[in-house]
């Protein structure tokens, strides 16, 4: 019987993640240091099986850069 592959809950969100890690130039564990989550609660996100809650996802806008948006949407935000 073959096993279903992993679905991706939060894609887009993993895909940001992945996306802002390279930015930095950080790994997993350096993120979840800066934030104050665990290493696997970062695997998680970035794996797309989890997602930041509204603290975690403050707290990561916070130390990244990026508005909370950013992490949930294909384009940026436009300023208005």
């Amino acid at each position: 019987m073959k096993e279903k592959p992993e679905t991706v809950q939060y894609e887009t969100s993993a895909r940001r993640i992945k996306q802002v890690l390279y930015e930095l130039g950080w790994n997993q564990s350096r993120l979840a240091k800066e934030i104050g989550v665990s290493a696997q609660a970062v695997q998680l996100w970035a794996k797309g099986k989890s997602r930041p809650n509204g603290p975690n996802l403050t707290r990561l806008s916070e130390v990244t850069g990026k508005p909370e948006a950013w992490f949930f949407s294909e384009e940026m935000p436009q300023k208005t």
